[in-house]
Protein backbone atom coordinates (compact mmCIF):
# COMPACT_ATOMS: atom_id res chain seq x y z
CA UNK A 1 0.00 0.00 0.00
CA UNK A 2 2.68 2.65 0.76
CA UNK A 3 4.28 2.26 -2.55
CA UNK A 4 1.16 2.79 -4.51
CA UNK A 5 -0.48 5.56 -2.19
CA UNK A 6 1.50 6.78 0.06
CA UNK A 7 4.27 8.37 -2.17
CA UNK A 8 6.38 10.86 -1.45
CA UNK A 9 5.61 13.45 -4.24
CA UNK A 10 2.00 12.89 -4.40
CA UNK A 11 0.81 11.11 -1.31
CA UNK A 12 -3.16 9.91 -1.80
CA UNK A 13 -3.97 10.54 1.78
CA UNK A 14 -7.74 10.17 0.93
CA UNK A 15 -7.78 7.02 -0.29
CA UNK A 16 -5.98 5.12 1.93
CA UNK A 17 -8.16 3.10 4.31
CA UNK A 18 -5.23 3.98 7.01
CA UNK A 19 -5.86 7.21 7.24
CA UNK A 20 -7.03 7.58 10.67
CA UNK A 21 -3.77 6.14 11.89
CA UNK A 22 -1.42 7.80 10.28
CA UNK A 23 1.08 9.83 11.67
CA UNK A 24 2.09 11.57 9.03
CA UNK A 25 -1.01 13.11 6.89
CA UNK A 26 1.13 13.67 3.65
CA UNK A 27 3.75 15.98 5.19
CA UNK A 28 6.26 14.54 2.49
CA UNK A 29 7.93 11.61 4.25
CA UNK A 30 10.40 10.24 3.64
CA UNK A 31 12.58 13.62 3.28
CA UNK A 32 14.47 13.36 0.35
CA UNK A 33 17.80 13.12 1.08
CA UNK A 34 20.01 16.26 0.13
CA UNK A 35 22.00 16.48 -3.39
CA UNK A 36 25.52 17.02 -3.29
CA UNK A 37 27.32 20.07 -3.89
CA UNK A 38 28.65 19.78 -7.05
CA UNK A 39 31.89 21.64 -7.44
CA UNK A 40 32.44 24.51 -9.82
CA UNK A 41 35.65 25.09 -11.34
CA UNK A 42 36.64 27.50 -13.91
CA UNK A 43 39.55 27.14 -16.58
CA UNK A 44 41.52 29.30 -18.94
CA UNK A 45 42.26 28.24 -22.27
CA UNK A 46 45.01 29.75 -25.06
CA UNK A 47 44.64 28.30 -28.27
CA UNK A 48 48.05 28.76 -29.54
CA UNK A 49 48.46 29.83 -33.71
CA UNK A 50 51.75 29.33 -35.19
CA UNK A 51 50.87 30.78 -38.80
CA UNK A 52 47.71 28.72 -40.10
CA UNK A 53 48.47 25.83 -37.33
CA UNK A 54 47.24 25.59 -33.79
CA UNK A 55 48.13 23.57 -30.82
CA UNK A 56 46.53 20.43 -28.97
CA UNK A 57 47.91 18.62 -26.77
CA UNK A 58 46.91 14.93 -25.25
CA UNK A 59 44.50 15.41 -22.32
CA UNK A 60 45.92 14.76 -18.87
CA UNK A 61 43.90 12.66 -16.32
CA UNK A 62 42.01 9.38 -16.51
CA UNK A 63 38.74 11.22 -17.12
CA UNK A 64 40.00 12.07 -20.80
CA UNK A 65 42.75 9.83 -21.55
CA UNK A 66 43.45 9.15 -25.22
CA UNK A 67 41.98 12.33 -26.16
CA UNK A 68 43.07 16.27 -27.40
CA UNK A 69 42.96 19.85 -25.95
CA UNK A 70 44.02 22.95 -25.91
CA UNK A 71 46.28 23.93 -23.76
CA UNK A 72 44.66 25.70 -20.93
CA UNK A 73 44.71 26.06 -16.47
CA UNK A 74 42.65 26.11 -13.96
CA UNK A 75 41.80 29.96 -12.36
CA UNK A 76 39.79 31.64 -9.86
CA UNK A 77 37.08 32.87 -12.18
CA UNK A 78 36.99 32.93 -15.72
CA UNK A 79 36.71 37.48 -15.67
CA UNK A 80 39.67 39.28 -15.46
CA UNK A 81 42.87 39.41 -17.60
CA UNK A 82 44.62 35.87 -18.84
CA UNK A 83 48.05 37.95 -18.84
CA UNK A 84 48.67 36.55 -15.30
CA UNK A 85 48.42 32.99 -16.08
CA UNK A 86 51.08 33.45 -19.31
CA UNK A 87 53.81 31.86 -17.13
CA UNK A 88 51.72 28.81 -16.39
CA UNK A 89 51.35 28.34 -19.69
CA UNK A 90 55.05 28.78 -20.11
CA UNK A 91 56.31 25.95 -17.56
CA UNK A 92 53.39 23.84 -18.10
CA UNK A 93 53.28 23.66 -22.45
CA UNK A 94 56.77 25.38 -22.99
CA UNK A 95 54.41 28.35 -24.75
CA UNK A 96 55.30 31.65 -25.06
CA UNK A 97 52.11 33.12 -25.82
CA UNK A 98 50.84 36.52 -27.21
CA UNK A 99 47.09 36.95 -26.09
CA UNK A 100 44.68 37.52 -28.91
CA UNK A 101 41.64 38.00 -29.50
CA UNK A 102 38.59 35.92 -26.88
CA UNK A 103 36.98 33.04 -28.88
CA UNK A 104 34.30 31.75 -26.69
CA UNK A 105 32.95 31.05 -23.11
CA UNK A 106 31.64 27.25 -22.70
CA UNK A 107 30.33 25.68 -20.11
CA UNK A 108 29.76 22.18 -19.13
CA UNK A 109 28.68 20.08 -16.67
CA UNK A 110 30.48 16.46 -15.73
CA UNK A 111 28.64 14.17 -13.25
CA UNK A 112 30.95 15.48 -10.38
CA UNK A 113 31.77 18.65 -11.09
CA UNK A 114 30.95 21.86 -13.65
CA UNK A 115 33.15 23.50 -15.57
CA UNK A 116 33.22 27.11 -16.94
CA UNK A 117 35.47 27.89 -19.45
CA UNK A 118 36.72 31.17 -21.35
CA UNK A 119 39.31 30.44 -24.82
CA UNK A 120 40.93 32.87 -26.15
CA UNK A 121 43.28 32.67 -29.43
CA UNK A 122 47.00 33.32 -29.17
CA UNK A 123 50.07 33.38 -31.46
CA UNK A 124 53.25 30.92 -29.89
CA UNK A 125 56.74 31.84 -31.60
CA UNK A 126 58.10 28.07 -30.81
CA UNK A 127 56.84 24.71 -30.93
CA UNK A 128 56.37 24.32 -26.97
CA UNK A 129 56.87 20.62 -26.06
CA UNK A 130 54.30 17.32 -26.25
CA UNK A 131 51.62 19.18 -28.55
CA UNK A 132 50.80 18.70 -32.38
CA UNK A 133 50.57 21.46 -34.56
CA UNK A 134 47.73 20.89 -36.98
CA UNK A 135 45.24 22.86 -39.42
CA UNK A 136 41.33 23.75 -38.08
CA UNK A 137 40.07 21.47 -40.32
CA UNK A 138 42.33 18.61 -39.03
CA UNK A 139 40.70 18.85 -35.52
CA UNK A 140 38.13 16.96 -36.74
CA UNK A 141 40.84 14.00 -36.99
CA UNK A 142 41.36 13.79 -33.53
CA UNK A 143 39.97 12.63 -30.25
CA UNK A 144 38.48 15.46 -28.62
CA UNK A 145 35.95 15.63 -25.26
CA UNK A 146 33.40 18.00 -25.51
CA UNK A 147 34.89 21.62 -24.58
CA UNK A 148 37.71 21.09 -26.92
CA UNK A 149 35.43 19.93 -29.72
CA UNK A 150 33.24 23.09 -29.19
CA UNK A 151 36.13 25.83 -28.89
CA UNK A 152 37.63 23.67 -32.30
CA UNK A 153 34.29 23.85 -34.27
CA UNK A 154 34.70 27.82 -32.67
CA UNK A 155 37.90 28.46 -34.56
CA UNK A 156 37.91 30.57 -37.67
CA UNK A 157 39.84 28.51 -40.73
CA UNK A 158 42.42 31.07 -41.36
CA UNK A 159 44.45 32.60 -38.03
CA UNK A 160 43.31 35.58 -37.23
CA UNK A 161 44.81 38.99 -37.70
CA UNK A 162 46.72 39.92 -34.50
CA UNK A 163 47.55 43.39 -34.16
CA UNK A 164 47.31 46.09 -31.38
CA UNK A 165 43.72 46.30 -32.20
CA UNK A 166 43.03 42.31 -31.18
CA UNK A 167 45.53 43.46 -28.07
CA UNK A 168 42.96 41.92 -24.69
CA UNK A 169 40.87 44.49 -23.44
CA UNK A 170 39.83 44.11 -19.89
CA UNK A 171 35.67 44.06 -19.91
CA UNK A 172 35.32 44.63 -16.13
CA UNK A 173 36.54 47.59 -16.70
Amino acid sequence: MGATLCTPRRPQCDRCPLQTLCQTQGDRRPVPKPRPVVPLQHRLILIPWQGDRVGIWPAGGALLAGTWEFPGCEVADRTGSPTPYLPTFQETYGLTLEVGPWLADVNHAYSHRRLRVRAYQAISPADGSGGRWVSPPELLDYPMGKVARTLAQALPVLPPHFSSCFAYVDETK
